[in-house]
């Protein structure tokens, strides 16, 4: 079964690429066929993006081997932003158990949702009320590390901090002396632009429809609950192909140095990108055309709550095939942890709002 979303999807990109029917009593998200569906992405920065790991004043950078000192961002720092944005467009539709906490599962039916299924999800943490063994679901959406072109001696810059706590003297009556509370911060400036990929595999239309709608989300990096949005992601292609096109942001970043390392163009790191997939050679593969990935952006982004709502009841329909043919020990119908309420039919209690509402900004 498919949506009419889902229909309008298949149309801008084509059938072949996604599955969506039983076969042979194998549910559509259980039989793992050879489609891919990649979306080529620019990722450009709006506001300061803080990228650091184990130093609290440094980026976490990479050495090219043309001695290019590049921002490197490990994927997780893109994909959790993204998955906890598309948790939140699940709670605004109703199609999430109320229970779910991002990573404090407790139990199988929490994960019985559309996040879940995209970027792979476990029961983590047993409730007292848990009598099954736990079940874990990989990612079918594949992300890689992202690289900047340029080095990050020309997109990153430092701020100096004083301790939130500083009382207005840094003088120590009690040892005489005084004491320093200022701390460096380094950040990626605004107008920085990285390549990403991201391939969903085997897809319906329905699961990347929220694929996109996670993309929507718009803050990343560390203190974020201070800094707000930080980033715009720009879809700037999507290629349907039977194994998925060997080409990452490192790859890109590798082969096309910029000319002039103050600044890079949007448009000419566009070209780059779709040059290097057009050229990869991918097996049965399909770039599909500038004017349909425009039309599925701006359609995506019109789309209202109660249009996206039709769509999303098709993909927990083939959600729950998932579970019964892979889990068939794993009941729908187990006791929900205290706090989280279901209908006895263990479909999500929709939250009251206008339906006339989109996710368009």
């Amino acid at each position: 079964m498919t949506s009419e979303i889902g229909r309008k999807i298949m149309e801008y990109i084509g059938e072949e690429f996604f599955t969506t029917d039983e076969k042979e009593k194998i549910p559509a998200l259980c039989q793992n066929n050879p489609k891919n569906v990649t979306l080529l992405v620019i990722r450009e920065t709006i506001a300061p993006f803080i990228n650091r790991s184990n130093s609290p004043d440094e980026s976490v950078t990479f050495t090219m081997p043309d001695e290019r000192r590049v921002i490197h961002v490990p994927a997780r720092k893109f994909k959790s932003k993204e998955k906890i944005f598309g948790i939140k467009m699940l709670r605004y539709l109703g199609m999430i158990d109320s229970g779910y906490r991002y990573n404090e599962l407790t139990l199988n039916t929490q994960m019985r949702n559309a996040t879940s299924i995209l970027m792979g999800d476990g029961v983590v943490k047993k409730s007292s009320e848990q009598k099954e063994d736990g079940i874990f679901v990989p990612a079918r959406a594949l992300y890689s590390d992202v690289y900047s072109i340029r080095d990050s001696e020309y997109i990153t810059d430092k701020l100096t901090n004083n301790a939130l706590n500083e009382m207005g003297t840094m003088y120590s009556r009690e040892t005489g002396t005084t004491r320093s509370s200022f701390f460096f911060t380094e950040f990626v400036v605004p107008g920085v632009f990285f390549p990403a990929l991201i391939t969903l595999k085997d897809p319906t239309p329905e699961l990347l429809l929220h694929l996109f709608v996670s993309l929507r989300g718009t803050a990343y990096g560390a203190s974020t609950a201070i800094t707000g949005p930080n980033f715009r992601n720009h879809v700037i292609g999507i290629v349907g192909s039977r194994v998925e096109p060997p080409v990452t942001s490192y790859s890109v970043s590798l082969k096309h140095p910029p000319d002039n390392p103050s600044t890079i163009n949007f448009d000419w790191l566009k070209g780059m990108i779709l040059g290097d997939v057009s050229s990869s050679g991918t097996d049965g593969m399909k770039i599909v055309p500038e004017e349909n990935v425009k039309a599925l952006v701006d359609y995506v982004k019109s789309l209202d709550r109660q249009s996206l709502m039709e769509a999303y009841r098709v993909l927990n329909n083939d959600i729950e095939a998932f579970f019964t043919y892979s889990y068939p020990g794993k009941k729908a119908g187990s006791k929900i942890s205290k706090g989280s309420k279901t209908k006895e039919n263990n479909e999500p209690k929709m939250p009251e709002g206008d339906d006339s509402g989109n996710i368009s900004s």
